[in-house]
């Protein structure tokens, strides 16, 4: 589904990816771990466009998008979820959010849109979006807050908008960075099932990006292992989280996962 080929990226002389290979097959749920710092969210930015490597080349599907753009990308079905809820539309209601996610699903770029919103033939499109959408409010179980603006909610409501959001545009491989990150316990829960759901019932390819390494253990068929900018380790999850070697080094943990 994914393939990333000897990629390298560099900021100012400083490498943030070095020679790095990854991929992700179809269907997969692959937890990509590491310290602050190892190049994770600098390997989703390659992924997704917003940054493009020095060398190497990416694939979605066998063809090479090294030179697409990030909104391309996202109609070809590459979504992503980011660290920080600001990516959010704050000032936008739950299901206006939820519907300009649900546009990346269509040719249209968003100018061409709420252009077209003007003309009757464009009707049956939107009527067709905001049916998807409220399909995904009640997914994310988001009926409750739908018609209220994101920047309103609490901040565990502000991440599961932002991965609604993502999901939206019906992606083929969704890029989570960090999902559970500052959630509560029950949040996190949530989080879980909806990540096997939209695997399972939804068939999305999902990369994700997460410090709790339980959860990774629980979700992922591969864990890839990242430091420095390299990949260090990969397998199944129960033999790498279990490694010494990746928890003293890589994580700087001593205890195995249960």
């Amino acid at each position: 589904m994914i393939d990333v080929k000897n990629v390298s990226v560099q900021f100012g002389g400083v490498s943030a990816l070095e020679n790095v290979n990854f991929g992700i097959g179809k269907g997969e749920v692959v937890g990509l771990v590491g310290p602050n710092g190892a190049g994770k969210t600098s390997l989703l930015n390659v992924i997704s466009g917003f940054y493009k490597p020095r060398s190497g080349r990416v694939y979605l599907e066998g063809r090479d998008i090294t030179d697409v753009p990030p909104y391309k990308r996202a109609k070809m079905g590459i979504g992503r979820t980011f660290q920080k809820t600001s990516e959010t539309f704050r000032h936008m209601t739950v299901l206006e959010n939820i519907m300009v996610g649900a546009i990346a699903s269509h040719r249209e770029s968003l100018l061409d849109y709420f252009s077209a919103m003007l003309w009757l033939k464009w009707v049956r499109r939107e009527v067709e979006i905001l049916k998807w959408a409220e399909e995904v409010i009640d997914f994310f179980e988001l009926y409750a807050y739908r018609n209220r603006p994101v920047g309103s909610l609490p901040y565990g409501l502000q991440k599961k908008v932002d991965v609604a959001r993502a999901f939206a545009g019906r992606p083929k491989v969704l890029l989570m960075d960090e999902p559970m990150a500052g959630l509560t316990r029950e949040e996190r829960e949530d989080m879980a099932r909806y990540i096997i759901e939209m695997r399972h019932v939804y068939g999305v390819t999902i990369c994700l990006v997460e410090h709790d390494l339980g959860a990774v253990a629980d979700l992922s068929d591969r864990v890839v292992v990242m430091a420095a900018g390299r990949v260090v380790a990969e397998g199944r999850p129960q033999e790498v989280l279990r490694d010494p070697r990746v928890l003293e080094l890589y994580m700087g943990k001593t205890r195995a996962v249960a």
